[in-house]
């Protein structure tokens, strides 16, 4: 597990954060750390059939106690998955780092506790890390991106959206807080501009993805 933290941890802070450990039974310490802002914890289950729901509880209790307790509102917990071999310890900790900065990217992710249930996400850094070397770019993204400067437009915003929402305009609509006809005027717009069919999965599922990851590449 790893927390982080707003600000660099100090020696109060860190007996604090010691005590509330000391105080659960939700999990078994087995060591901890601290660098700079994040917290790093080493822990194995109380019980391995209820590690999932053990290990969120023990994440949701320390985030409450270091605002109740430190007046820290912040602090963001995430968890690797769970391994049985300590040579793997690495991968662990490096899922839950992942899982912090997904958070920070994308705030519909911030329930998240645990690296496993990150889903499609998970997929990301990779990806992006390609489409970095390769200097790749959605040439339908960039039409719609190069329209919407030139015309104050909002098209890439409305895309996400629909796509977000399953491509349901109706729910797009709502989430846009638009009339479902004016979102219907969007999408056709989108489609024309964008040469984009907006009823090919596999070009909306690239759409998606390229979307994610450009957010990855402006943070």
């Amino acid at each position: 597990m790893v927390f982080e933290f707003p600000e660099p941890i100090d020696d109060r802070q860190l007996q604090h954060i010691r005590y509330s450990m000391s105080d659960t039974q939700r999990i078994s310490v087995v060591c901890h750390a601290v660098d700079h802002r994040y917290f790093i914890l080493l822990a194995s289950p109380a019980a391995f059939a209820s590690w999932k729901e053990h290990g969120a509880a023990f994440i949701g209790s320390f985030t409450k106690q270091m605002n109740n307790r430190l007046r820290v509102s912040s602090v963001t917990g995430a968890c690797g998955s769970l391994l049985e071999d300590y040579s793997r310890v690495e991968t662990s900790y490096r899922e839950a780092l992942t899982l912090l900065r997904q958070k920070k990217v994308f705030p519909a992710q911030a329930g998240v506790d645990h690296y496993e249930d990150l889903g499609f996400y998970r997929f990301l850094p990779p990806i992006y890390e390609y489409k970095q070397t390769h200097r790749m770019v959605n040439p339908h993204l960039q039409r719609l991106s190069e329209y919407d400067r030139g015309h104050h437009t909002n098209l890439v915003e409305t895309l996400e959206v629909f796509l977000n929402s399953d491509s349901n305009a109706k729910d797009a609509a709502a989430a846009l807080h638009i009339h479902t006809n004016t979102m219907n005027y969007r999408l056709a717009r989108i489609a024309e501009i964008g040469d984009i069919d907006l009823k090919n999965m596999d070009q909306k599922v690239a759409l998606y993805i390229d979307l994610k990851t450009n957010k990855l590449i402006s943070n």
